[in-house]
């Protein structure tokens, strides 16, 4: 949206500071407008107002701004990036972390991937790749942990790679999911404004970090593993048109698939039912 680039961190606690004249429960402050999609559906509406901080660094201005004004009903929900691997968390007693590197990978991570497949992929197609690979969440972030480390290597080194609107087709093979490190590499420079390295030096970088060995829900990103669980849609796990395999459809498709079971069986959930608690607030629906 247009008018969320004006919008800081001050706002999103002035509008809670405004609307607080008028709804007497919790805040649970949200990073975008998909995670707000994601977990609006287990808060009780009339206890809990839900406000979209449009990026993680308004969310915690506004987190940070609240717990100075010594406000304890408001709760920030922030997607960990690579804040794990870099032990940079946020110590603030009002915000909490998604499991993995952000909530759609979270949401992946649960039941939630095996009730999609259950709806949309070629059952003999998935006993093959399950027999083959193993579960299907660990062949796709195997696939995800090249552009993971590249994206980690941006981050470190502020090389400023754009990743936007990436076409994965040109280095993950459709047919195993393979990833081509110097094909992927070149995709991104392409689209990338000048960087100082160039192409050799930015994939020893990867191939350094991929020796790391980082724990994959930390490092990999949710988008790229959404658009590569689209392609495996198209040919290795079903036979799905284009259109319907798009990063956008399958991460909404997997939001459907997140239940209250799956939200359960998260950290997440633990962090939020201990601040609805402490809060006496009950926002949560059908919390233990």
């Amino acid at each position: 949206m247009p008018f969320a680039k004006n919008i800081d961190g001050y706002d999103i606690r002035a509008q809670i500071v405004f609307e607080r004249q008028v709804h007497k429960g919790g805040f649970l402050i949200v990073e975008g407008v998909d995670d707000d999609r994601a977990l609006s559906q287990f808060f009780d509406p009339a206890k809990c107002s839900i406000v979209v901080a449009y990026n993680k660094e308004n969310a915690l201005v506004a987190a940070d701004l609240l717990d100075d004004d010594g406000y304890r009903g408001a709760l920030c929900v922030v997607d960990a990036d690579f804040d794990r691997l870099q032990g940079t968390r946020c110590a603030l007693s009002n915000v909490v972390y998604t499991d993995c590197h952000d909530l759609d990978l979270t949401i992946f991570s649960t039941l939630a991937l095996n009730d999609f497949l259950r709806v949309y992929a070629d059952k003999k197609k998935l006993e093959v790749v399950e027999r083959k690979a193993g579960p299907v969440s660990n062949l796709i972030l195997g696939a995800a942990t090249s552009l993971g480390c590249l994206r980690y290597v941006n981050h470190i080194e502020n090389l400023n790679l754009c990743f936007r609107n990436l076409p994965y087709e040109e280095f993950i093979s459709r047919s195993d999911l393979a990833c081509d490190d110097a094909a992927m590499v070149r995709t991104v420079m392409n689209q990338s404004k000048r960087t100082r390295i160039d192409s050799k030096a930015i994939l020893a970088l990867v191939g350094k970090a991929k020796g790391k060995r980082h724990d994959q829900l930390q490092l990999c990103n949710g988008h790229d593993v959404a658009a590569i669980l689209g392609i495996a849609m198209r040919e290795l796990l079903g036979n799905r048109r284009e259109m319907h395999t798009w990063r956008s459809e399958i991460e909404a498709s997997l939001r459907l698939a997140f239940s209250q079971e799956c939200f359960r069986s998260t950290k997440l959930y633990v962090a939020i039912t201990d601040w609805d608690a402490e809060n006496s607030l009950r926002c949560l629906l059908n919390a233990a």
